[in-house]
């Protein structure tokens, strides 16, 4: 995912837990990605329910029955996406890490914090008048957390494209073009010297 807000945090309970982050206006694209997943797997699972079910349902039930991991937003809330972490005995399953790559609690996750997920689709689970698109995260990282722990990190951050992203890349070029400018007035200095 882009960064996105999470407003409430990780929710966990003994049975469950998840987390609900907001879409922006500036992430609209995902938005645009996951709702037209949720179009395509509704048209998939109308075009194939007779032999998957050996019963013809029509879109519109199957529309009725299917449930979007999408909160459509209401009034000035923004429209959320809600992602189940993996529960092991009570246990959070899922690598949480802070802005430095640190592996961290699942409850040092503050509230209104901006949150990148490496989320995989795990398809469609069917119950008895249901259907589920399951999500999967794989990796969380906490952009605004800093923690004191080593751990392994697969969020590559250079693919990012919002713009303290692009913010943090022209100062890190700034600062290369200094040294590299340092450099030459040493290299100049030598030269004058010999």
């Amino acid at each position: 995912t882009p960064k996105l807000l999470c407003e409430s945090g990780i929710i966990k309970t003994d049975t469950r837990s998840y987390l609900e982050l907001n879409f922006d206006k500036e992430h609209w694209l995902f938005y645009e990605f996951i709702t037209d997943l949720d179009d395509h797997n509704i048209v998939i699972v109308e075009k194939n329910s007779e032999s998957w079910f050996k019963q013809k349902f029509p879109l519109d039930i199957v529309e009725e029955f299917y449930k979007s991991p999408v909160k459509v937003g209401r009034g000035k809330n923004p429209p959320k996406i809600k992602i189940r972490l993996p529960l092991c005995r009570g246990k959070v399953e899922c690598g949480i890490y802070d802005n430095k790559r640190q592996s961290i609690h699942y409850s040092e996750i503050n509230k209104s914090s901006k949150m990148i997920c490496v989320l995989k689709l795990v398809g469609l689970r069917f119950l008895k008048q249901q259907v589920i698109c399951e999500w999967t995260p794989i990796q969380l990282s906490a952009c605004d957390l800093e923690s004191n722990v080593q751990s392994n990190y697969l969020i590559d951050e250079s693919l990012l494209s919002d713009a303290e992203e692009a913010e943090a890349i022209e100062a890190e070029a700034i600062e290369a073009e200094e040294a590299i400018d340092a450099g030459e007035a040493i290299e100049d200095e030598e030269e004058v010297l010999a």
